[in-house]
């Protein structure tokens, strides 16, 4: 997007509602053979990134971001990713969001942690593609939820957000496929 091309990503499947209020909706999906690359957090260590089989995936109507909890085939939390984005709009059953470059990465035990792309988010500003309001909303949200990170209450901050548990067994049997133009 910074060399100016338009891309859209797509997610479509079946989803079990862990949550849904005018502030907050969690949905819990298979995840159609997506395969995430490791990465390294700031002290040089790897946070292990597996093939992904199910994902539950958060939108707060007031966060300027999407939180999504990555599983493994036996249900096992792998890590967290979190775009930075537009707030969410929803039309029906679509929830629609605007990526803002910035990325956090946490581990599964929400003990580590790797902030990603801060460049491709100040090149999205110098370009206008972003405007500064927004990427400041972005840093701002990433330093909320790595403080969670850093004090080990990501979890139960989650917990208090959502209390129903991710359950691989009740998820639909089709999964969400992802597509990228």
């Amino acid at each position: 997007m910074l060399m100016g091309e338009v891309n859209i990503s797509t997610s479509v499947g079946p989803v079990r509602v862990a949550h849904d209020t005018a502030s907050l909706l969690v949905v819990d999906h298979l995840w159609d053979g997506h395969t995430m690359s490791s990465i390294w957090d700031r002290q040089g260590m790897q946070i292990e990134r597996r093939r992904v089989f199910a994902a539950r995936t958060w939108w707060w109507t007031e966060r300027a971001l999407r939180l999504i909890q990555v599983f493994d085939a036996v249900g096992q939390l792998v890590t967290h990713r979190v775009d930075f984005a537009s707030r969410p709009t929803r039309d029906g059953d679509r929830v629609f969001q605007t990526d803002w470059y910035l990325d956090l990465f946490v581990s599964g035990d929400g003990r580590r942690y790797v902030i990603d792309d801060e460049d491709e988010l100040a090149q999205a500003v110098s370009q206008h593609l972003v405007t500064e309001e927004q990427a400041d909303e972005a840093r701002e949200q990433c330093a909320f939820l790595v403080r969670l990170v850093e004090d080990g209450s990501l979890a139960a901050w989650l917990e208090t957000q959502c209390s129903t548990p991710f359950e691989l067994a009740l998820l639909p049997e089709a999964p969400h496929v992802w597509t990228y133009t």
